[in-house]
């Protein structure tokens, strides 16, 4: 049995703004650095920021309406709902079940599922699974981001800090954004559809990126940047043989690859190590940053808008997530 996505949409807060003027809130030339650090070698310009009334869950039922409003079916045979987010509303009840409340899905089972950037992959993972075990007829998967809430709290700590390789290890936090996305996976009665689905985890490689916070100060951690990319390329390097014998693909025929988004350098590299022309990856990360576990939907979506996914395209999401996760997903739109 087959699953496709029937419908998807996300939600981008109106809230711009510049990597640059972060930056110049961390007073950076007195340790050497530009204000443009993050736009001249991440190649990140801008990121959203929700407003401060907009938590998660709103986040997500704006794209879940805007996904429902393209599915064809009926909402009410919507078996599951399951948000994927870092970020959530409450500590409990999950933020599955305050979307489900803002949708009326009321026939809906809810819970949250959570791994960090790579969460809603891992969602797309259960509903394909609930799906052909026919546990459930349709599944909504949604996620709702709102990392900016670190990134404000980061600034005047890097403002304080003297150390310049610590300061370094810790500007990620000013490369990340919000967004809402959410997708209705079904069973797939024509030829579009999710041909193999590939995931790998590491947890040796947990402390690359990592942060905890308290009552919503973030007390300890970072982002190596340079080591979780080259962790996460070597990953995709050794998962994609068993990918493409899943798929019974070669890469030649890779209509679209869709990359996790963390800045230009892995980006640019991806094409060498997938086999395909840089010319059929999606870009995001230049104006919206590291949207995390929103990445996969809204590239795809916009793919889709722009038409750089067509109909019968091969599609490949190779995504990736701290932990360290990876995952290759095909499948024909």
């Amino acid at each position: 049995m087959n699953t496709t996505i029937a419908a998807i949409d996300y939600y981008l807060p109106s809230q711009v703004v510049k990597t640059r003027d972060m930056m110049a809130e961390t007073k950076p030339e007195r340790l050497g650095f530009s204000d443009t650090l993050i736009e001249d070698l991440i190649g990140i310009i801008e990121v959203r920021h929700a407003l401060d009334d907009e938590k998660p869950s709103t986040l997500a039922t704006y794209a879940a309406k805007k996904a429902l409003a393209k599915f064809d079916g009926n909402p009410d045979e919507i078996d599951l709902l399951i948000f994927c987010g870092i970020d959530r509303d409450y500590v409990e009840p999950s933020t599955a079940h305050v979307v489900q409340k803002n949708l009326g899905l009321k026939n809906a089972v809810c819970f949250d599922i959570s791994n960090a950037c790579l969460g809603f992959m891992s969602g797309m993972q259960i509903a394909n699974s609930a799906i052909a075990s026919g546990m459930a007829r349709n599944v909504m998967i949604c996620t709702g981001e709102r990392p900016s809430k670190v990134s404000k709290v980061t600034a005047p700590h890097l403002r304080a800090l003297e150390d310049r390789v610590e300061f370094f290890n810790k500007i990620g936090a000013l490369t990340v954004g919000d967004a809402g996305v959410a997708a209705i996976i079904s069973q797939s009665e024509g030829t579009s559809g999710i041909k193999s689905m590939n995931f790998r985890s590491n947890g040796e490689l947990t402390k690359l990126c990592y942060y905890k916070h308290e009552q919503g100060i973030v007390t300890e951690g970072q982002m190596l940047m340079k080591e979780i990319s080259a962790a996460i390329l070597d990953a995709h390097k050794e998962l994609l043989p068993t990918s493409l014998i899943a798929a019974n693909i070669k890469a030649s025929e890779i209509n679209c690859l869709i990359t996790h988004q963390v800045g230009k350098r892995p980006w640019e590299r991806y094409p060498k190590i997938i086999g395909v022309e840089r010319d059929s990856m999606t870009k995001t990360f230049d104006t919206l940053g590291n949207i995390t576990s929103a990445t996969f939907g809204v590239n795809y979506a916009r793919a889709l808008e722009s038409q750089q996914i067509k109909a019968g395209d091969l599609v490949m999401a190779a995504m990736s997530g701290s932990g360290l996760s990876v995952c290759q997903v095909t499948m024909i739109a």
